[in-house]
């Protein structure tokens, strides 16, 4: 079998790109042929273990919208992947690594072209659905706003009105209607919306093993002997990165916390605490006794799989806004405080009651227990094998 995998290619998160290799690692260990379409930042990461493949088109510029709306349709539209212009591109290169590849099925997160192209080639298409985002969806904490006319998806539905299919209004029509396979890397009670759907199949997760839980850095594990441990993944927040680097420098001076934390622009080790620009997480997430992060799918589902309590930070993004209210409404974490981000006194305080709460470790135990019956990348790869 050979599987063509195309993770989005706007956007600032790993997120797409490393599901994606989870299940290809899968994929290849049972001697299945993969091949990757992708932008060319990510192609370091992926030579350096031992993927290959070819470079998809990438947006030429971000669109400047009035506002950005909630749902993935709008978030797109923001990263230039609705305009006329890189739609084209990005099906002509799509036919291209096609042509060359001969794929018997293609594997996509969040890819706004390749639904298409497979549609006009007839060629089978499994998809990932990180969150339970359709047009309908409402949040508890925020209802759903769209700022996207509809023209912005005049040209896929010219497509689609050419191969007679009726014309999407939502980009998760895409993964919805036309996706053979339909994958959710999460449990049923984290997506309470899609579990009642036969179509989506939850697999747990799809943490790619090799990337998570590579060897942690000789001051990481000086820091990791210490107790309580804290780890913290903010890099991909909202709030400046100076502004939480400051207060756990300050918190370490005033607590008994010993932090391990993930950052794009500092790299710094003192007593009780280890900054450092990459981390495997799973690494670090398995001596943890609590992870503050900002929502994001792989570093929730991390903690989900070593059941450890959270303090989630998800700010304007929808998608971890989202995750944030499930992980809250089942016990197995709280919000964070943005003021106590700024405040060391406030985040040890905030991160000592967590650690105090028997409820919330007892929920994050059942939460890990779960999603211990899944098997992740094993179970993708098995149901592409049927697809």
């Amino acid at each position: 079998m050979k599987v063509l995998f195309a993770p989005m290619v706007g956007g600032r998160g790993l997120g797409p790109l490393t599901r994606s290799m989870a299940v290809a690692d899968e994929a290849r260990r049972r001697g299945h042929d993969v091949s990757f379409l992708v932008r060319q930042s990510f192609v370091p990461l992926l030579e350096k273990h031992g993927f290959s493949g070819s470079l998809a088109a990438e947006p030429r510029k971000q669109v400047q919208l009035s506002q950005v709306g909630d749902t993935w349709t709008d978030i797109a539209a923001y990263l230039g992947l609705t305009e006329n212009d890189f739609v084209d591109q990005s099906q002509r290169v799509e036919r291209k690594a096609i042509k060359e590849f001969k794929p018997d099925a293609v594997f996509v997160e969040s890819n706004v072209t390749m639904p298409l192209t497979c549609l006009e080639d007839h060629i089978p298409l499994a998809s990932t659905f990180t969150w339970a985002d359709t047009s309908s969806l409402s949040l508890t904490t925020q209802g759903m706003r769209s700022s996207v006319p509809p023209t912005r998806l005049d040209r896929h539905n010219d497509s689609l009105q050419r191969m007679g299919v009726e014309p999407i209004a939502d980009l998760s029509d895409l993964t919805v209607r036309f996706a053979q396979l339909i994958l959710v890397p999460m449990t049923p009670s984290l997506e309470p919306e899609l579990s009642d759907h036969a179509r989506f199949r939850f697999v747990g997760d799809l943490l790619f093993h090799s990337l998570e839980y590579g060897e942690l850095p000789a001051a990481v594990g000086a820091v990791l002997k210490s107790r309580p441990r804290v780890y913290v993944y903010l890099g991909t927040s909202d709030l400046e990165e100076s502004i939480w680097v400051k207060t756990l420098q300050d918190a370490v001076g005033i607590s008994d916390l010993a932090i391990v934390a993930a950052s794009r622009e500092h790299e710094m080790t003192q007593p009780r605490l280890a900054i450092q620009r990459w981390l495997p997480g799973g690494g670090v997430m398995s001596s943890a006794d609590i992870c503050l992060h900002a929502g994001t799918a792989n570093t929730m589902m991390l903690a989900v799989r070593h059941g450890v309590p959270q303090m989630l930070l998800p700010f304007s993004d929808s998608e971890r806004r989202y995750h944030a209210e499930k992980i809250v409404a089942l016990g197995a974490g709280v919000l964070a405080d943005k003021a106590a981000i700024g405040d060391a006194s406030k985040l040890c305080v905030a991160i000592h009651s967590v650690l105090d709460a028997l409820t919330v470790k007892q929920a994050s135990v059942r939460l890990r227990d779960e999603a211990a019956v899944y098997a992740g990348p094993r179970m993708a790869v098995d149901m592409l094998e049927a697809i």
